[in-house]
């Protein structure tokens, strides 16, 4: 019980900037999960008829309830709109990842109007030209690096790569011509991982936290935030004016990442689509990523009505 509710309350516990613990952070990211630890207890006070300890485990799974409902976010089902839409895909591609060039055509499933990319290597940018899938993307802004650290964006579209924000990794942000939807701003982003840098990590979320958000054009920021809605530097994100996708569409519960461990199911939504105001979100998939740690996701977007009143 009280593992539960020390869980529930990690999102509301602030440690002084730049000592957050790396496991205070992954509490944070238990936060829908909290309810399950009172399976056992439960358990107990049933063998023994504890009335006491039944009504805790009670509370905690109201509590949990009501944790997993706060994650999950709005009630709006997606809406199909054919012909005044655009999508952007997102796939964390894990810098050793020896499957790319053979599952390249399952990228290419996606068929979306944008690609982003994470954990982008010189030798998987390489496969990707290589590959059937450059012929569909012609206009790009790419920014490969060693490990972790690349990132980039092919577009069907025409574009103009802009200043983005400045985190530890690269980061790629460009202005689409983007058909029905018109201009549309696209940054590409890569946190640093708060089980290694937690100082750093807390550093990017708060430049994202500062970037202005665009007022006269949809925009969408995107990637493998290592965040999630229990996390106060990612909620700060979203106070600032942009939208989680998944939460919008009740979705908030769906979960990225780890998907490469057999003795650890995905048990957390660490890659997020943010949009602004002038963006008004029609769809949001996940999809999987052969060879990767993280599922990809598919965002379908559409210029918000009282941006085009």
């Amino acid at each position: 019980v009280a593992a539960g509710v020390g869980v529930l309350a990690s999102p509301w516990v602030h440690v002084v900037h730049r000592r957050l613990p790396t496991l205070h952070a992954m509490a944070q990211s238990l936060v829908q999960w909290a309810g399950l630890l009172d399976v056992p207890a439960a358990v107990v006070a049933g063998v023994r008829g504890d009335r006491r300890l039944g009504a805790a485990t009670a509370g905690l799974a109201a509590a949990g309830t009501a944790g997993a409902l706060w994650i999950n976010g709005g009630h709006r089902r997606p809406q199909r709109a054919a012909g005044e839409t655009v999508s952007v895909a997102h796939f964390n591609l894990l810098y050793i990842n020896e499957r790319l060039g053979r599952d390249v055509p399952y990228l290419r499933r996606t068929d979306a109007d944008g690609l982003t990319f994470c954990e982008l290597t010189p030798r998987h940018l390489r496969t990707l030209e290589a590959s059937a899938l450059a012929a569909d993307y012609p206009y790009r802004v790419e920014n490969p690096g060693p490990y972790a650290t690349g990132t980039a964006l092919w577009s069907r579209f025409p574009l103009r790569a802009v200043e983005g924000p400045q985190l530890e990794h690269h980061t790629v942000a460009a202005e689409i011509d983007a058909g029905p939807v018109g201009p549309l701003r696209v940054v590409v982003i890569h946190t640093r991982s708060p089980l290694h840098h937690v100082g750093k990590w807390v550093d990017d979320l708060a430049e994202l936290a500062a970037e202005p958000v665009p007022g006269d054009r949809p925009a969408v920021i995107i990637g493998d935030f290592n965040a999630a809605w229990g996390h106060p530097g990612f909620r700060r994100i979203a106070r600032s004016g942009w939208r989680d996708a998944h939460r919008e569409l009740a979705r908030g519960l769906t979960n990225s990442w780890p998907t490469d461990r057999r003795w650890a199911p995905s048990f957390v939504r660490l890659d997020h689509a943010l949009v602004n105001a002038q963006a008004e979100v029609v769809d949001a998939v996940d999809v999987d990523v052969p060879g990767s740690d993280h599922r990809g996701l598919v965002v379908s977007l559409r210029r918000a009505r009282s941006a085009t009143a």
